[in-house]
């Protein structure tokens, strides 16, 4: 299990600097990343089906397309899966 990723709207800042990642999200791709380490998941290769199984941690709510980005983006520079440039991943949320 992985914890739940921050916003999409929060991934990036775009202001008079160059545009760079937010503390939010790179502390969750730490702690993500490591989590991930430790299942030990298979590499694959080609199209993929990725299913996401996610809980509420709190009564707030939430945008379930917010799950998607971070995580796909995660097995990617994990070398889980290869990039989707131009190819087609299905996700499906559960």
């Amino acid at each position: 299990m992985l914890p739940i990723p921050p916003s999409v709207n929060a991934l990036w800042r775009s202001n008079a600097r160059p545009r760079g990642s937010l503390k939010s999200y790179l502390t969750w791709c730490r702690a993500a990343g490591w989590e991930l380490n430790l299942q030990r998941p298979a590499r694959t290769t080609g199209a993929v089906v990725v299913t996401i199984a996610a809980g509420r941690p709190d009564k707030r709510r939430r945008d379930i397309d917010n799950l998607t980005k971070s995580t796909l983006d995660l097995l990617v520079a994990h070398q889980v899966m290869e990039d989707d440039q131009g190819r087609f991943n299905h996700v499906a949320l559960v």
